[in-house]
C-alpha cells in the first residue's frame, strides 16, 4: 500500500509531457561537444607531431655525441652506427637512419627521420 502511494506521488511530480529531455536540449549538448572536439583534436595532433620531431632531434644529438666519443677513442670515423653500439645503452634502437661521413677528424652525421 505504501509503495502505491509513493508511486502516485512520484508520478504527480512530472507534468504531462515533461518526462525527458527535449530535442533542442539534446542538440545543444551535441553542438557543445562538437565545438569542444574541434578545439581539442588539432591540439593533440600538433602535440604528438612535435614530440616525434623532438625525439628525432635528441637522437641526432646522441649519435653525434657517440661519434665524437668514437673518434676520441679510436682516432678514426666510425663506418656506420653499428660501430657506435657500445656507446648507447643496452637494448637501444635507433629510429632514424644515419650516414656518417669519413672526413677525419671532422666526422659529420646526417639523419633521415621517419
Amino acid at each position: 500500500m505504501k509503495i502505491g502511494r509513493f508511486m502516485r506521488r512520484f508520478r504527480k511530480q512530472f507534468r504531462y509531457g515533461e518526462k525527458g529531455f527535449t530535442l533542442i536540449e539534446l542538440l545543444v549538448v551535441v553542438a557543445i561537444l562538437g565545438i569542444l572536439a574541434a578545439i581539442v583534436v588539432p591540439n593533440f595532433a600538433t602535440f604528438f607531431g612535435r614530440g616525434q620531431t623532438e625525439a628525432c632531434q635528441i637522437e641526432l644529438r646522441m649519435v653525434q655525441t657517440a661519434t665524437m666519443a668514437f673518434v676520441a677513442d679510436n682516432g678514426a670515423c666510425p663506418l656506420d652506427t653499428a660501430a657506435l653500439a657500445s656507446y648507447f645503452g643496452a637494448g637501444s634502437t635507433l629510429v632514424g637512419s644515419y650516414t656518417i661521413t669519413q672526413d677525419y677528424p671532422d666526422c659529420t652525421v646526417a639523419q633521415t627521420c621517419p
